[in-house]
């Protein structure tokens, strides 16, 4: 039987964290699906974890050399058999009607070609799961101080008018019509966690899709919870990435010929960064929640200046060259590097 929804989860070195999202798919009330795991993890605790789960054929694994979130999907889109393409994060656990929910929206917009969801921040993690270094009222401060994809609004919202209005959610909850990719394209995979040019992935997958006339709504019927268990280091990681990776998408779209596009570089350092400044200094009384704001007026422009070292298909809107090819972890720090460079 074709699946109603193929589910795809991309993975690397979470071990027993995805678990909890697996689990959380597995008790959804619409039964009709498919769950894809792409597993890019450096050693085998992975596949170990998720290895009872497969002894339901609706669970397919598969372990890849290759490296980034985005290519991880794109493979994930190749073994995907359902017309509807639902992503989720091994962070997350998904609401017990999450399926049935997706379902039920693209019934009810058919002009629709994708559909993020809403992102609930959930409880922090059990300390078995975490090293002992692990400070949880720091996270905890954190969480409400700097979340991490959270996308919490309570009515729904259709973009089709504006391709630089980008508030329609993150990649943690997302769904496409599978006619998206054909129409649109994949992901860039020079974009998202672990490329060469930060993230933003999903915002630019958005964002073409709206330059191309589509339609995305945001639902708020469609839920997830998002387990924040970054301490500062990786918390200031993430958006550092998120701000080079707007600048970078925003250098691509302008020499594709997009001028406009420059909106969203500008928008970015006012909304996450700015705003972030004063609500860092007056609300929060946070030096992180500034520091992480001015990181949103700086880095963008330091990823705009990166994106020139790559070339780009102007008609695909997305980044091409060699060097993707070589980009690895570093052994030691775990940091994505170009093997060109490390290897002189």
């Amino acid at each position: 039987m074709t699946p109603d929804v193929s589910i795809v989860i991309c993975t690397r070195n979470r071990n027993e964290r995805i678990k909890s999202t697996l689990e959380s798919v597995f008790e959804n009330t619409w039964t009709n699906f498919e769950v894809i795991i792409i597993d890019q993890s450096r050693d085998e605790s992975t596949q170990t974890a998720v290895q009872p789960f497969l002894t339901d054929p609706r669970y397919i694994y598969k372990r890849t050399t290759t490296t980034g979130l985005s290519k991880a999907r794109n493979i994930g889109l190749s073994e995907a058999r359902g017309k509807i393409i639902a992503f989720t994060d091994d962070d997350c656990r998904v609401s017990a009607n999450w399926v049935e929910a997706v379902l039920q929206e693209f019934a009810h917009y058919p002009a629709v070609t994708s559909i993020f969801g809403r992102i609930i921040p959930g409880d922090l993690p059990n300390a078995a799961d975490l090293s002992e270094s692990f400070n949880f009222s720091q996270a905890k401060r954190l969480q409400q101080v700097l979340p991490i994809a959270k996308k919490d609004d309570p009515a729904p919202h259709l973009f089709k008018e504006n391709p630089n209005d980008l508030g329609f959610g993150h990649g943690a909850n997302m769904c496409f019509r599978r006619s998206t990719f054909s129409k649109f394209g994949e992901f860039d995979e020079f974009l998202g966690a672990g490329a060469v040019l930060g993230a933003w992935e999903d915002r630019d997958m958005g964002h073409r899709i709206l330059l191309g006339g589509g339609q995305i709504l945001y639902s708020p019927d469609i839920v997830i919870y998002h387990d924040h268990w970054r301490e500062w280091p990786e918390v200031k990681k993430a958006y550092k990435n998120y701000a080079i990776g707007t600048g970078t998408a925003v250098n691509k779209y302008i020499r594709s010929g997009n001028w406009s596009s420059i909106g969203l570089l500008f928008d970015w350092m006012a909304q996450l960064g700015v705003r972030q400044v004063f609500s860092g200094i007056f609300k929060w009384h946070s030096w992180k929640k500034t520091y992480i704001g001015l990181s949103q007026i700086i880095y963008p422009w330091v990823g705009l200046i990166k994106g020139f070292k790559y070339n780009i298909d102007p008609a695909k809107k997305l980044f091409i060259n060699e060097k993707a090819e070589h980009a690895v972890y570093h052994p030691a720090t775990d940091e994505l590097i170009d093997t060109k460079n490390y290897l002189k």
